[in-house]
């Protein structure tokens, strides 16, 4: 996971362990920069707000320390060139829209179609007839 800085791409993992061990006194800081600065864009989405914060404080701490090595002496500025950039995220799931339109479409123009039909024939074929008579006590509003 890397930011643009100045023409150059932070390693933001290493210069949040950089961070920890310099300015919070952290022994095990490159633990904690995996949990909160993940390699991966999606790890870092999944913090939420804290990696976030996170990755935010490693890059104002690159910028004003002018520092360029990591914990362990390990390069935090690349050029461009010298790293291949993939795609962000890798999706865990591919959602299909509209895959059986032809035949909803040709559904659709049988003589008597009805759209509220259809679409209860529909709720009810998928889901069960008894479905909507079930209740559910997990959204039961708490007091």
């Amino acid at each position: 996971m890397s930011v643009s800085l100045r023409g150059a791409l932070v390693d933001l993992n290493a210069a949040y362990a950089l961070y920890l061990r310099n300015v919070q006194h952290e022994g095990a800081f490159y633990e904690l920069a995996d949990a909160r600065v993940p390699a991966n864009m999606r790890g870092l989405f999944e913090n939420g707000d804290r990696g976030s914060d996170a990755a935010r404080e490693a890059v104002d701490y690159v910028t004003k320390a002018g520092v360029g090595t990591g914990p362990s002496g390990e390069s935090l500025r690349f050029q461009k060139n010298e790293v291949k950039i993939k795609a962000p995220l890798i999706p865990k799931k591919f959602f299909h829209t509209a895959g059986n339109f032809r035949g909803h479409h040709e559904e659709a123009q049988k003589p008597g179609f009805s759209p509220s039909r259809f679409a209860l024939d529909r709720f009810f074929s998928k889901r069960g007839r008894h479905h909507r008579s079930r209740r559910s006590h997990s959204f039961t509003p708490s007091i």
